[in-house]
């Protein structure tokens, strides 16, 4: 039987412009980013251990102000910092301290010409399945 997060995951892609990519050791996460069609929309992403398909972190890009959107779409906000350093060390860090062999980001564009689903909501939807399931935000979210 799927789990919320799973069946909430298989509804984001089947309603979003989606997409994903692995990010290994040695890899350049900005040529990731950029080879893999990573939109510049508003959205969220997931990432995962690609072993155990197992979710790490659910985050969001993109800030609704009264003068329009901020301007951390996808493509920027998966290259920003995360905890205080830039996410191509963050992850390097990550997959080093964990022993992890590699991770998978899935991305969704929940604000564009044909959905307007605020990011900020959808993370939220994600993270409550999550909360749901496990009773607990995932291992690399620091809040909910």
């Amino acid at each position: 039987m799927a789990s919320e997060v799973d069946t909430l995951v298989s509804d984001y892609n089947r309603k979003f412009v989606s997409g994903n990519f692995e990010f290994r050791l040695g890899d350049q996460l900005s040529k990731k980013i950029a080879g893999n069609g990573v939109v510049k929309a508003p959205g969220v992403y997931v990432v995962y251990e690609i072993a155990r398909e197992a979710v790490l972190y659910i985050g969001s890009s993109g800030t609704l102000r009264h003068e329009g959107w901020g301007k951390q779409n996808l493509r920027e906000r998966l290259r920003k910092k995360q905890d205080g350093v830039g996410r191509q060390r963050f992850y390097e860090e990550k997959l080093k301290m964990e022993g992890l062999e590699a991770i998978r980001i899935v991305w969704w564009a929940t604000h564009d010409e044909t959905n307007r689903i605020l990011p900020a909501k959808a993370e939220m939807d994600l993270l409550q399945a999550y909360y749901d399931e496990f009773g607990t935000i995932p291992p690399w979210n620091k809040k909910a």
